[in-house]
């Protein structure tokens, strides 16, 4: 089986809300890119640390963006700890 990787990409310090045209963007915030991941070695707690080495250390909410979906919205899903 093909390893499959992924790139932890964080928005932090803006919000979400819905332009003119009712669709849901990130706003007002800034993006922060690491590198590539192995998947299956990826867990919460590594994007916790991930994100603590921001200069935050505590946070709302983490989602996970599912690139495929035909928009931001319908691909957007919270993270629930490692599931």
């Amino acid at each position: 089986m093909a390893t499959i990787y992924v790139v932890p990409v964080f928005n932090v310090g803006g919000y979400l809300v819905r332009n003119e045209a009712g669709d849901l963007v990130y706003a007002e915030g800034r993006v922060e890119k690491f590198e590539e991941m192995d998947i299956d070695h990826v867990n919460f707690g590594d994007l916790v640390k991930l994100y603590e080495s921001l200069g935050f250390v505590l946070h709302q909410r983490m989602h996970w963006l599912d690139k495929n979906a035909v928009d931001f919205e319908a691909g957007l899903y919270e993270l629930d700890g490692d599931n």
